[in-house]
Formats: C-alpha cells, sequence, structure tokens
C-alpha cells in the first residue's frame, strides 16, 4: 500500500489552483464538452445519512444515528409532505414525491439543535441524495461518543431484515443513584453512538450501555459543551458455532437430499459465559416460511419438492446480545457432479489441447483452447487425473465436484533413446535453471522396459522427465499411501514425474525383476548445502498409483549428503516420490462469506517439527470444508491468496477451536501459524469432518459488520408481499412458466423475435458484481415493452467455473426477472399510475406508463414451475427482501406501502451488460464475436429510445461510448488507451480536461472498474461527470469522515464482490488513486 508524500498539502494545493485552477473553472473549461441526454422530468425519492462528527474516533470519523426525525416540506407552500425517522444504519428515506422543489430540516430533539440543509431538494429526475447531515449540539449540552463491543471485541446485537431482528444497545447518561439525565438513544448497527446530555447542578456521572438484561458502564466527566468519547465493552461473548449441518435419520451428515426427505439439524455450539443458547432457524424457499425456533439439541427440516439448491438459514443466540449467523444446503434431486476447467502450459501461459481427464472413470479431452468439462454420476470421492504425454501428471482428490480451475501443467523434457543400451536422462530443462532448481537424473539399464503384454520394444523409446516443485504446487495432489497397515500420510523431499513410450503412445512399465536407478535432489538444496534435521538416512521410494490414487511403496534410497540427494532403485514408473510416512491429521475449516472464492495455501513452518516443502493450494468453495494430511502436532501456515498464486489477503482473522479441550474455546490466531492436532482417524475425515481434531474458522477482518445490500433500505416481510401482490395483481406470475408465457417466452424461456422485436442471449461469470454465473436473457417486445430474466449459477464467489454451470445450465440457483411495462388491474390490462387503462396499441402511451418492476423465483434445477419469492440471498449473508434488495444496484426508491398502482413507480432501470468485466464459460478469454453482438443486443434493449426511462441518461451515455462505430460495432469502446493517455471518446465527456488528463486516467482506473458498477443506476449521484463527482458530497465524505492519510476499509462500495475487488486491487490500489487524485486537484 502506498503512502502518501510528506509534501506539504496546502502548498500543493495552492500551487495547483495556480496552474489549473479550482474544480469549477476547470469543468467549465473541458475542451470536449457535450450535451448530456436528457431524460423526461420523474419523481423520485430521497435518500441520504444523519450522523455526529467524531474526528478523534477511528474511521469513517462520523457517527451515523439511529432514531432521528427528518421532515420534508414544499418549498412554495410551506406545506408538510413526508417525515420520516433514520433507521438502525442512520440512513433515512422518503419514498418517491412529485416533482418540486423541497426543503429537507429536522427538529431539535434530545441536545441536538434543530436545521435546514442548506440546499434545496429539487425532484425533476429521480431520487435526490443530499450530503451528510451533522448535526450540532445545543447550547450547553456536552455529547459522549463511542463503541460498544462484547467482551472478545465484535459488535453486540444483530440486524437481520430476514429474520426480523433488530437487536442494538440502549446508551443513557445517569446521575447518582441511577437518575436519569439523558436517553436512552439507540447505538447503530456498528455498535458506535452519540449521546447529547446537560448535567445541570450533577456532580457525578456514568455512562451506561445496556442490550438485552447486558450491561455496561464508565463514569463520565462534565465537559460542559465539549465532547469526550467513552468506549465501553459488555460483559459478555456471543455464542460459539463449532458445527452447524443436517444430518439422515442414521446421523449422517449429507449434502445432498430428495425431494421430501426429513432430515435433522445437528450442531455443536456452546458459549464462553455459560448462557443457554437457542437456535432460530428460517428456510430460504418459500422465503415467507415462518421461523422454527430449535427445541432441544435439532430440529427436523422437509426437503421441498423442487429440484435444485435448498438453504436453512440459523442464528444462534444467548439472549444477552450475543449472536452468530449460519447457513447450511442441501442439493436435491442430483444424479450428477460438475468438473470443468482449462488445462495451460505452466511455463508458457499456453493453453493444451487433447489432454485426457479421468474422474470416477470418466473420461473427456481438453479443447484446442485448453477448456473441457464432464459430468460424473454423484458420489461421496471423486479421483480426478490429468493426462498429456508431454507433462506432469496432474490431478486431485476431492468429495465435491469443481469447475472452472485453471490447471497449470508441467511441461516434461522428452528424450528418445535406444533402449537395448543403458541410458542415462537427465532434467536439465531451462525452468529448472532460471529457478535455481536442480533436475533428477533417471539411468535406465538395456533391455529393462517392457510393453503391458510383457514384450520387449521393436524401436527406441521416449522418456519424458521432470523434477516438479513441491513448494509451487505441481505434484499431482494426493499425498496418502497405502500400505500393509493402512491409509497413512507423506512428507515429501522430492518427487518426479516420469513416463515412457514408444511411437504409438503405449505405455512401457519397468519388466518384472528389473529396476531403474533414480536420483532426486533434496527440494531447495544445492550440493554442500546442510541436510535438513531429520531427513532420514535411508528413505522409500514411492510410485503413484493412478487407477486408486494412492502412492505405494516402490523402493529404498540412500542420501548422498555431499550431493544433498537421495539414490535408489525403482520398480515402477509415474509419479515418484521420495517420502517418510507417518500418521496425519486434518483441520476443519469455516469461512466466512467474506472470503469464499479465494484460495487457500498451506505450507510449513520452517523450524517447527517435520520440515517439509509440500505446499497445497486449493479454492475457499464452501462455506465449509477440510484441508487433509497435514503432518500432526505441528505448526502449518495458513494464507489466503486473492486466486491462485495471487497476493496474500492481509486483516485475515483466524480462529483456532480444539475438539479435545473445548473449554478452552475459539482463541483468536495472533499469525497465521496454526497448531495442527493429533492424527485423525480416519485419514481422510467425511463430511461435515468432525473427526478433524481442530476447526478454524477465517474471515476478512476488514468486511463490514455486514452493511453490504442495505443502502436503499431495510425491507421487511409484509411489505415484499404486497410489493409482489401488487406487480401480480392479475394473477399472472406466480411461477416462472407463468412469468414466461405472460412475457412471451416459450416454454424453454426463450423467444423467437418477431418483427419489430429483438432477443438475445448471454452466458457469463459477473467478476465485478455479484460473482456468479449468469444465463442473461432481453427481450424488447413489439409494444416497446421490455422483459429480462436470469438465472444465477454457483455460489456468489467469482468462481470463473460459474461461467460453466450458467452456459451449460447446471444445477441453478435463483432467477430473477424485470419487466419495464405498465401497472396492470386485475383483468391483465395495462394502466397508469391513477389506473386508468392505457391503450397497449399507443407505443407513446404504454412508455409514458411504464415502470421497472422486479421478480425473484425460487432456487431451481427445473425452472419453468418454481414459485415467486419474496426475498433472495445474493452474497451469502442471508436473504434480503424485494424490492429493496434489488434498488442497490438499479437504482430507484422503494415506495411502500404498495396499495395502488402508482407505487409501483420505483424509478429502477435495467443495467447495462458489460463484457469487460465478466468471466466467459470454458476458459475463453473473452467473448466471440457472435457473443458479442449478442451483447451489443442486450445492450441496445436496454438502451431503448433515446427518452425512455428504461435505463438512466447515464447508463445510455456508456453505451452510446461502447458502440460509437455504427451497426456494424460490436465491441465495447470503454477506456481505449492512446498514446500519452486515454482516447476521449472512450470515456463520457464530462471527465475529460484536456489540460489536466489526471481525470482520464481516474476515471478508467477507478470509477469505470468500481464505482459505475453501482453508481450509475443511481440519479443523484451517477458519476458521470467530474462535477457530479465533486457535488456529491462523496469525496468530502471520503476526505474529511473516512481516511486521513493512508486508505482504510469502510462500507462502500456496497456489494461484497465489488467491495472485495475495490479494496484488493492492485496497479493501482483504487483506494489509493482515490487519496491522490483528492488531493492533487482540490477536491
Amino acid at each position: 500500500m502506498n503512502r502518501l508524500r510528506s509534501a506539504s498539502i496546502a502548498l500543493r494545493r495552492l500551487l495547483q489552483a495556480v496552474c489549473i485552477g479550482f474544480l469549477p473553472f476547470a469543468v467549465a473549461a473541458s475542451a470536449t464538452s457535450a450535451p448530456q441526454i436528457a431524460l423526461p422530468s420523474h419523481i423520485g425519492g430521497v435518500h441520504g445519512t444523519i450522523g455526529v462528527s467524531d474526528p478523534g474516533g477511528p474511521p469513517p470519523k462520523y457517527i451515523p444515528l439511529p432514531g432521528h426525525t427528518l421532515m420534508l416540506r414544499d418549498k412554495v407552500t410551506g406545506v408538510l409532505v413526508d417525515q420520516v425517522v433514520s433507521d438502525v444504519y442512520g440512513r433515512y428515506y422518503f419514498t418517491p414525491k412529485a416533482l418540486g422543489t423541497y426543503e429537507l430540516s429536522w427538529p431539535a430533539a434530545a441536545g441536538w439543535a434543530a436545521g435546514v440543509y442548506p440546499d434545496d431538494i429539487v425532484i425533476d429526475k429521480g431520487t435526490v441524495n443530499p450530503k451528510l447531515i451533522l448535526l450540532t449540539r445545543r447550547p450547553g449540552y456536552s455529547v459522549a461518543v463511542g463503541t460498544i463491543t462484547l467482551s472478545d471485541g465484535s459488535t453486540p446485537g444483530l440486524v437481520d431484515e430476514y429474520f426480523g431482528i433488530e437487536s442494538t444497545p440502549d446508551v443513557r447518561v445517569e446521575a447518582a443513584g441511577g437518575a436519569l439525565v439523558s436517553g436512552p438513544v439507540r447505538a447503530n448497527a456498528d455498535g458506535t453512538y452519540a449521546i447529547a446530555y446537560r448535567a445541570k447542578g450533577v456532580r457525578r456521572l456514568r455512562l451506561q450501555a445496556t442490550i438485552e438484561g447486558t450491561a455496561a458502564a464508565v463514569a463520565i466527566g462534565i465537559p460542559f459543551g465539549g465532547m469526550l468519547r467513552r468506549d465501553l465493552m459488555l460483559p459478555n461473548a456471543p455464542p460459539e458455532v463449532t458445527s452447524l449441518h443436517l444430518a439422515n435419520a442414521l446421523g449422517t451428515g449429507v449434502r445432498r437430499a430428495a425431494t421430501g426427505d426429513v432430515l435433522v439439524t445437528q450442531d455443536d455450539v456452546s458459549d464462553p459465559n455459560g448462557d443457554p443458547v437457542s437456535i432460530l432457524w428460517k428456510a430460504g424457499q418459500p422465503s415467507a416460511a415462518p421461523l422454527v425456533t430449535q427445541i432441544g439439541n435439532q430440529t427436523t427440516w422437509t426437503i421441498p419438492n423442487t429440484p435444485g439448491t435448498s438453504r436453512l438459514y440459523a442464528v444462534v443466540m444467548d439472549g444477552r446480545g450475543g449472536y452468530r449467523k449460519r447457513s447450511v444446503s442441501v442439493t436435491i434431486n442430483k444424479p450428477i457432479e460438475l468438473f470443468s476447467g482449462t488445462l495451460r502450459n505452466k511455463t508458457t501461459g499456453d493453453p493444451i489441447q487433447g489432454g485426457r481427464v479421468d474422474v470416477n472413470g470418466r473420461q473427456t479431452f481438453s479443447e484446442a483452447n485448453g477448456s473441457w468439462s464432464l459430468q460424473v454420476p454423484v458420489a461421496d470421492d471423486y479421483l480426478m487425473s490429468i493426462y498429456h504425454a508431454d507433462y506432469a501428471l496432474a490431478g486431485m482428490r476431492s468429495d465435491r465436484g469443481s469447475v472452472g480451475r485453471v490447471w497449470n501443467m508441467v511441461p516434461r523434457k522428452a528424450e528418445w533413446i535406444e533402449p537395448r543400451l543403458e541410458s542415462r536422462i537427465i532434467d536439465d530443462r531451462v525452468e529448472l535453471q532460471q529457478s535455481g532448481r536442480r533436475g533428477a537424473t533417471v539411468v535406465l539399464p538395456a533391455d529393462t522396459m517392457v510393453d503391458p503384454a510383457g514384450n520387449l520394444p521393436q524401436g527406441p523409446l521416449r522418456v519424458s522427465l521432470a523434477t516438479l516443485d513441491l513448494g509451487d504446487n505441481e505434484a499431482v495432489a494426493n499425498w496418502a499411501a497405502r500400505t500393509p497397515q493402512g491409509i497413512t500420510g507423506l512428507i515429501s523431499y522430492g518427487v518426479i514425474s516420469i513416463e515412457v513410450t514408444d511411437s504409438q503412445g503405449r505405455e512401457y512399465q519397468v519388466r518384472p525383476g528389473g529396476e531403474a536407478l533414480v536420483s532426486i535432489p533434496i527440494m531447495g538444496l544445492m550440493p554442500g548445502d546442510e541436510i535438513p534435521e531429520g531427513a532420514p538416512q535411508e528413505i522409500p521410494i514411492w510410485s503413484y498409483i493412478e487407477e486408486d490414487g494412492f502412492w505405494r511403496e516402490t523402493g529404498r534410497a540412500t542420501l548422498n549428503r555431499d550431493q544433498a540427494l537421495y539414490e535408489g532403485f525403482v520398480t515402477h514408473f509415474s509419479e515418484i516420490n521420495l517420502d517418510v510416512t507417518g500418521a496425519d491429521s486434518a483441520i476443519r475449516v469455516l469461512c466466512d462469506p467474506s472470503l469464499l472464492g479465494m484460495y487457500l495455501r498451506v505450507s510449513d513452518v520452517p523450524g517447527d517439527g517435520i520440515d517439509y516443502t509440500n505446499v497445497k493450494e486449493g479454492p475457499l468453495d464452501s462455506p465449509l470444508s477440510v484441508i487433509w494430511l497435514v503432518p500432526p502436532s505441528q505448526l502449518v501456515r495458513l494464507e489466503v491468496l486473492t486466486g491462485p498464486g495471487g497476493t496474500v489477503v492481509s486483516d485475515v482473522v483466524i480462529d483456532r477451536f480444539d475438539s479435545a479441550n473445548p473449554a478452552a474455546g475459539h482463541i483468536q490466531q495472533t499469525s497465521p501459524d496454526v497448531l495442527a492436532g493429533p492424527s485423525s482417524v480416519p485419514v481422510y475425515p467425511a463430511y461435515p469432518y468432525t473427526d478433524a481434531p481442530i476447526t478454524v474458522t477465517i474471515k476478512w477482518q476488514a468486511a463490514p459488520n455486514p452493511f453490504f445490500l442495505h443502502f436503499k433500505g431495510v425491507g421487511n416481510a409484509a411489505d415484499a408481499t404486497d410489493y409482489f401482490n401488487l406487480m401480480n395483481v392479475a394473477g399472472n406470475r406466480g411461477t416462472l412458466e407463468d412469468w414466461w408465457a405472460t412475457n412471451g417466452f416459450g416454454i424453454d424461456g426463450t423467444v423467437t423475435p418477431g418483427a419489430g422485436e429483438q432477443y438475445a442471449r448471454t452466458s457469463f461469470e459477473n467478476h465485478n458484481d455479484l460473482g456468479s454465473g449468469r444465463d442473461m436473457h432481453l427481450y424488447s417486445r413489439a409494444d416497446g415493452t421490455k422483459v429480462a430474466w436470469v438465472q444465477n449459477y454457483g455460489d456468489f464467489n467469482q468462481d470463473h467455473g460459474n461461467a460453466d454451470l450458467a452456459a451449460l445450465q447446471f444445477f441453478g440457483g435463483a432467477t430473477v426477472c424485470m419487466e419495464y411495462s405498465p401497472m396492470e388491474n386485475a383483468s391483465g390490462d395495462y394502466v397508469d399510475a391513477s389506473g386508468a387503462l392505457v391503450n397497449p396499441a399507443d407505443p407513446a402511451a404504454v412508455e409514458a406508463a411504464s415502470v421497472t418492476k422486479f421478480f425473484v423465483f425460487a432456487e431451481a434445477d427445473t425452472l419453468p414451475g418454481t414459485e415467486f419469492q419474496i426475498s433472495a440471498d445474493l452474497d451469502g449473508y442471508g436473504q434480503k427482501f424485494v424490492p429493496n434488495l434489488c434498488l442497490n444496484c438499479h437504482g430507484g426508491s422503494a415506495s411502500a406501502p404498495y396499495t395502488g398502482p402508482g407505487d409501483g413507480q420505483l424509478n429502477a432501470y435495467f443495467r447495462e451488460l458489460d463484457y469487460e468485466t465478466y468471466h466467459f464459460p470454458f476458459g475463453a478469454p473473452g467473448p466471440s464475436a457472435a457473443e458479442k453482438a449478442a451483447f451489443k443486443t442486450q445492450n441496445e434493449i436496454v438502451y431503448g429510445s433515446g427518452s425512455s426511462l428504461v435505463s438512466s441518461a447515464a447508463i445510455k451515455e456508456v453505451i452510446d461510448i461502447w458502440y460509437q462505430g455504427g451497426a456494424l460495432d460490436v465491441d465495447q469502446d470503454d477506456c481505449i488507451p492512446i498514446v500519452g493517455g486515454v482516447d476521449p471518446a472512450s470515456i463520457p465527456s464530462g471527465w475529460h480536461y484536456p489540460a489536466n488528463l489526471e481525470f482520464d486516467k481516474f476515471y478508467c482506473d477507478v470509477i469505470a472498474e468500481s464505482c459505475r458498477t453501482c453508481h450509475v443506476a443511481h440519479d443523484g449521484i451517477p458519476f458521470n461527470t467530474i462535477a457530479n463527482f465533486d457535488d456529491s458530497g462523496f469525496m468530502e465524505f471520503y476526505l474529511n469522515y473516512y481516511v486521513s492519510t493512508t486508505p482504510s476499509t469502510g462500507t462502500m462500495p456496497h456489494a461484497l464482490i465489488t467491495y472485495r475487488n475495490f479494496w484488493l486491487s492492485e496497479s493501482p490500489f483504487r483506494p489509493q488513486s482515490v487519496l491522490d487524485f483528492l488531493l492533487n486537484n482540490n477536491l
């Protein structure tokens, strides 16, 4: 992370002011200004945040305040139009109001002065977003601010709209004897508070925080008009959840079930304070399901009758302000599992064609682009092997499918030999020399090799050899051996890959009674280096048996200390490994949604126990997984990476739980080095991995608590139900099949467009938004209405394989549908906001009455009959209610209560499809020409006419920029680099200022990559011009209330994947780019 330069900011700003003028002048002088797209005037809501400045506190240096009243008055008449109360996040939401000018104000309350927002609220182009409102204290009042935590440092209480829980601490100021001086006031969802108080004639005061009967108090002074900070720690820690899973009637943990099965919940839950713990359960489907309180240690769950994935959500609570959230899921009626990926040459990065992939006996071959996919019957265990004559064997053992993974195959040296003569093959590949490693040597005596029938070769043989780097994840990822005593683990001192074939590709092996000499350098050592302590003088040689995925002893090797290598004879060729055996342990991994989709690297901690070079690296592809085969009772290093071979993610918190010492509870690690437990039995613990002696919980501390997808207000089941009933007033959208039929789709969800119509389908992984696979369908109908449906695939975790799932329509998740059309009456006729009929044959009338509508249908593999849902889980943090959930990225304002057609106008928009931010199926580096054409058709549907409110003006501008080349242009021309900067035509004109090309660069580095993902749909803050970016107040907030000299994480961006992409970005590190841009340009 870059640090700010120490030069005087004030002097720099002065010099910049002289050179380029302050921002308003700079924008006015832009040489490429162009008129912005003008949409018709339309109603909008008013959304903002109210709080108190906290300059001495941690970022964001202000405290959002719940429970404060805000009023909206007609500026002309002075009539009070509406008043609202700020929510638990300190946010306020006025539903859409008529066109006009309004005054925003707030009354005096609880020691805070009344005030009026300094600018008029002008509603004519959708939602208005006033800048942050900071309250001032009334004369004679003092203010106490601070943070309330539980004893483990976590935030007390819980805000969860799906469970209807909104628990935060109350804060009060009391005099001696308990007399109330001020309060109680409510702390916000993040546990911070501000309370104003006046204490005439009182000598001693105390501040008290209370939640669900648990209280903490601290003495405070009487600063008479000042501000003081008092943090409070409540004497309680939240419950600890070591295991929470589903089991069948026999008590066996399950991840798959059949419709109608009755499963039971099983848990290992404790409380550090000995409090009784209860669990609330709620099914994700249907999303109107009732709460179920667990009785005893389990509850039952009957599996729905829809094939797909079904989830059960849990809230674990101690009744004293301590909460934990978890979820479990099962796949229903899933007969097959999908494996897919891409094979690449590790040295060159080139795709590998013709690689044979075998999973549990099923086979396929990689295509010219290296991609492959394979469907196999579901099983509890999968053995994957990847073969190619020019590369070392790759593969893994797993208990789940794997999609989209890139397999970097290690090229072997190939050499032709005369098998009737002794041959000496040395691995002298350039890659070894470049990395400072040594290669192995193999000596084949004359007439040693025979074919499968035992025949000597009739011509030359091809020997391919590679010495593998265990520290770079090169060897086949199965480190278990089968011995006469059973299955055991291996600790390797070196491994090679060798294969011998003839000109026809037939494989040759060492003849019975024969043997070959191998010399394998000890990993990381050169001749004369000190041999690691514990390295045995004699060591077994193991060969990998591809049929069952285990190693078997096939020889013995002796240590050559001078040369730092082992030499020995082998009787079988494949992958050859020098290992010592021993019992192995397993570590159970619980992963927070903040890290799902990233990679976990497992490696040795030098100097502790047995030193080993094996490094394991794999995706965190599930909230519950396991690390198999680690040395017992010694330290193992666990590091989270941004991707395969990526950067280590900082601020990862690891908690360790030892099942042999449950009284110690979950202990937070001070480093990534975790002490493994004793040996585990069996070696491969099965799901839910409760046989693993150690459980670790990993979470990204930088993730907010979690504020994601609440930006448009906290929804509730009643409003969501009313919204759906209003959208479905004609009763013709209760299932996806109904929705398809109503909107002109066929029984398979596709359309053959007629005259004046457009339709296109695309499949991709949305890497900068939700991170799921998406099968996207958009349709522009003859009457001018627009409709779209998209099914999500895979988890919301940026797994590239999610694109494969979408393209194959393999076991999908929730389906989201949108319409841009007029409201309807009970007969299905179009009506306007007043309920008057709209002529469907009049395109202008249809357009004028059209609004954007949202529908969600259940997670299901068999789509047509799936029923509507009033909520969805789009990030793993739990269900949130429609339409508020949708508005976070589609803009607009919730307008509850939903009682009539006028309440259907949310001012939300269809969104552009930005293929530069997608990943494509089967390893494709980008969209094909046909896919580009389909995206253009979809974007034309999103664009509509120049005056259509199907999309915002800022969205239309982006689409205009993308497709400047006319009808045949299908490339998205976004931020095109040219000598000295960026092509001005490829960015919004409001960001181009010829005298300061830093504006162009900042737009491309930050706005287009991160902010645009959501802001472009929000009318008041689209960030489509530098002036809007500055006027929005966002920069003032970021600089003054959020960071000082170093970027630090916070609550924006407001969706998990976009947030991760922003705060984990590299080259440039976008938060630093924001900070530098602000300081360099007088913002």
